[in-house]
C-alpha cells in the first residue's frame, strides 16, 4: 500500500516495469511535485489516485503516456493554475481538482480531454472561465461549488451536460441565453448566491430539467411564467430568500412539480389561486414564512400532497375546513402559529393522516372531537401550548391509540 504514508518524492523510475498495473493509489502523502515521465511506462493504467498531497503545479504531458486512464484524482493538493498543457490524455473519463487553490484555467486546459464526462473543481478561488469549457463537448457533470464566480461561464456547448452544480458562488445575475444549448440539463444547483431577481422564461432551455436548487439567495419576487419550459421540473426549492409576493402564474409550466419549498421567506398570504399550476404537488413547505391570511380553499386542489409544512407563520385560525379537501395528507405542521381554541382538525374524514403538530400554538382549549374523522392517526405534537395536565390526560385517554410526542422524540418522517 502507498496511500496514507510519508512518501515525499517519486523519483522518474519510480513505477519502471509495472506495463500491465491497472490502479495506482498515492493519496493521503507528502508528494510536493512529479518528474514529467514517472506515469511514462503505466500504459495500461486505468485509474490514478493524487489526492491530498502537496502538489503546486503539474509538469506540461505528464498524463500522456496514460493511454487507459480513465479516472485521475488530483483533490486536496495546492495546485494554483492549470496550463494549457498539464491534462493531455485521451480516454479521460472522469477528473478531480477540488479542494485545491486554483484560481486560474487556462482557456484550452481541457480541449485534449477527448472523452471527459464528469470534471469536479469545487472548493478553489476561481473567479472567471468564460471560454474555459467550450471544447469539452462530451461533459456530463460540472461541478463548480465554492468558488468566487460572478458570471456563469459560456456553456452553450455543453450540449451532453446534465449536472450542473454552482453552489456557494457570487452569482448575481442570470442572463436570458445561459443556459441556452443546455439541452440535456437535469440538475442545476445555484443556492447560497447573490441573485436577486428572476426573470420570465428564465430557464426556458432547459426542457429536461428534474432539479432546481435556488436557496439561500436574495430573491425578492416571483414574476408571471418565472420557470415557464421546465416541463418535467419535480423539485424546485426557493427557501431563505426574501420572496415576499407570488404573482401570479409563477409557476405555470410545472405540471410535473411534486417537491416545493419556500420556507424562510416573507409570504404573507396564500390563496387558491397561488397554486393552481401545480396542483400535483406531493411536498409543499411554507414554514417560517410571514402567513397571517390563508384561503378557506386554499388547498383543496391538492388531491396529491403528503406533507405540508406550515410552522412558523402568523396564523390566527381556526382549522376546521382548511384541509379538508387534501384526501391523500400524511404529515401536517401546525408549530408555532396562533390557533388557541382547537374545535376540530377537520370537518371532513383525512384517512391517511399520521402526524399532526400543533405545538406551540397557543392553544387553550379543545373540542371533544378535535381528532375525529382522522382514523390513521398515529403521532401528535401537542408541547407548549396552555392546556392544564388534567385536560391533556383526560385527551390522550380519549385517543389511546395515538402517541403524544414530546420536543426531544423526533417528528413522523413521510
Amino acid at each position: 500500500m502507498l496511500a496514507d504514508n510519508t512518501i515525499r518524492k517519486v523519483d522518474a523510475n519510480s513505477f519502471n516495469g509495472l506495463d500491465s498495473l491497472l490502479e495506482l493509489n498515492l493519496q493521503e502523502n507528502k508528494i510536493r511535485e512529479l518528474p514529467s515521465e514517472v506515469f511514462s511506462q503505466l500504459a495500461s493504467l486505468t485509474n490514478l489516485n493524487l489526492k491530498s498531497n502537496k502538489l503546486k503545479n503539474l509538469p506540461n504531458g505528464i498524463f500522456i503516456d496514460l493511454l487507459n486512464l480513465e479516472k485521475l484524482d488530483l483533490g486536496s493538493n495546492q495546485l494554483e493554475e492549470i496550463g494549457k498543457d498539464d491534462l493531455i490524455n485521451p480516454k479521460l473519463i472522469e477528473l478531480h481538482l477540488e479542494s485545491n487553490d486554483l484560481h486560474a484555467i487556462h482557456e484550452n486546459a481541457f480541449g485534449e480531454l477527448r472523452a471527459l464526462q464528469k470534471l469536479y473543481l469545487s472548493g478553489n478561488n476561481l473567479v472567471e472561465l468564460e471560454n474555459v469549457f467550450e471544447e469539452v463537448h462530451t461533459l456530463e457533470v460540472l461541478d463548480l461549488d465554492c468558488n468566487k464566480i460572478k458570471k456563469l461561464p459560456n456553456l452553450k456547448r455543453l450540449a451532453n451536460l446534465k449536472q450542473l452544480s454552482l453552489n456557494e458562488n457570487f452569482v448575481d445575475e442570470l442572463r436570458q441565453d445561459d443556459f441556452e444549448g443546455m439541452d440535456n440539463l437535469i440538475l442545476l444547483g445555484l443556492k447560497v448566491n447573490k441573485l436577486k431577481h428572476l426573470d420570465s422564461n428564465l430557464f426556458r432551455h432547459l426542457p429536461l430539467l428534474r432539479v432546481l436548487d435556488l436557496a439561500s439567495n436574495n430573491v425578492n419576487d416571483l414574476v408571471t411564467e418565472t420557470f415557464q419550459g421546465l416541463q418535467e421540473l419535480r423539485a424546485l426549492d426557493l427557501s431563505k430568500n426574501n420572496i415576499r409576493k407570488l404573482g401570479e402564474g409563477c409557476f405555470k409550466g410545472l405540471e410535473s412539480l411534486t417537491m416545493l419549498n419556500l420556507g424562510s421567506n416573507r409570504i404573507t398570504e396564500i390563496t387558491k389561486e397561488t397554486f393552481e399550476d401545480i396542483s400535483g404537488l406531493i411536498s409543499l413547505l411554507l414554514n417560517d414564512n410571514k402567513i397571517h391570511k390563508l384561503n378557506q380553499n386554499a388547498f383543496e386542489q391538492f388531491e396529491r400532497l403528503k406533507l405540508l409544512n406550515l410552522t412558523n407563520n402568523d396564523l390566527m385560525l381556526k382549522i376546521d375546513g382548511h384541509f379538508d379537501k387534501i384526501k391523500n395528507l400524511r404529515c401536517l405542521y401546525l408549530r408555532g402559529n396562533y390557533i388557541r381554541h382547537l374545535e376540530k382538525i377537520c370537518g371532513e374524514e383525512l384517512p391517511y393522516l399520521k402526524f399532526l403538530d400543533i405545538s406551540d400554538c397557543n392553544v387553550d382549549e379543545v373540542g371533544p372531537e378535535v381528532f375525529n374523522n382522522l382514523p390513521g392517526l398515529c403521532f401528535v405534537k401537542f408541547t407548549s401550548n396552555y392546556l392544564d395536565q388534567k385536560e391533556l390526560m383526560a385527551l390522550k385517554d380519549q385517543y389511546g391509540n395515538v402517541t403524544f410526542l414530546d420536543d426531544t422524540q423526533l417528528p413522523y418522517v413521510l
